[in-house]
């Protein structure tokens, strides 16, 4: 590789299983020219003293038909950067990211983050080239990213869907509910669970950084 770029946004501990007390830092790396970028983590299983770098989700995947390397490969359909992870209630660690595709990519892990599953797309999330950011709460997912070109990238939205329907259908695009936080300029952004809602880090084009809190009532509970 010639780059590797350490999130943005934030890591997790994993809590259940084999692996619990696991730190995973979502990263990206390119391929040796630099023209593409496959996703994976760095994992630390002592408390952060030392690190290891997953596979990648790019690693023997098939795309348009054929196998890729990460180091080699220059096909755009392939790439996926900037990305997120979180960990549902049967261990299993779901990282989603950002890509040159029409929609958010989407990888599971089933030994700690590791190694990653087979590559689907959130078909009900579109991709707008913009770092994503996702946490989870009680039996949710929750899942932020801008969502529409204004031209520039804007109309920031909090999506949410069940942890246990993306668990159980981990080969299928998930249902998700949507709620639009910001209609206009909403570029990069780093979400958490609060007591009563979801926290919100994210850019304004051009205007600074803002702090938001989303009340879960939002989603009509």
């Amino acid at each position: 590789m010639t780059f590797l770029g350490i999130g943005p946004g934030a890591g997790i501990c994993l809590q259940r299983g084999d692996h619990a007390g696991r730190l995973l830092v979502p990263v990206y790396f390119s391929n040796e020219d630099a023209s593409q970028f496959s996703a994976a983590v760095i994992y630390s299983d002592d408390d952060g003293l030392t690190w290891r770098r997953s596979g990648s989700t790019n690693d023997d995947r098939a795309v348009e038909g054929v196998r890729i390397d990460p180091r080699t490969f220059q096909n755009p359909a392939a790439t996926m950067s900037e990305s997120t992870v979180v960990e549902l209630s049967d261990g299993l660690v779901v990282m989603f990211s950002r890509s040159q595709r029409p929609h958010v990519q989407r990888a599971i892990s089933c030994d700690g983050g590791q190694t990653w599953g087979e590559v689907t797309e959130e078909v009900e999330v579109p991709e707008i080239f913009c770092q994503p950011s996702a946490t989870t709460s009680g039996e949710y997912v929750y899942f932020a990213n801008a969502s529409r070109m204004l031209p520039y990238r804007g109309c920031g939205t909090l999506y949410r869907t069940s942890a246990a329907d993306l668990a159980r259908d981990a080969g299928r695009a998930a249902k998700w509910q949507k709620l639009i936080v910001n209609p206009r300029h909403h570029g990069y952004q780093s979400i958490v669970a609060l007591e009563n809602g979801i926290g919100m880090l994210w850019e304004r084009e051009t205007a600074g950084v803002w702090f938001s809190r989303v009340p879960y009532g939002l989603f009509g509970e």
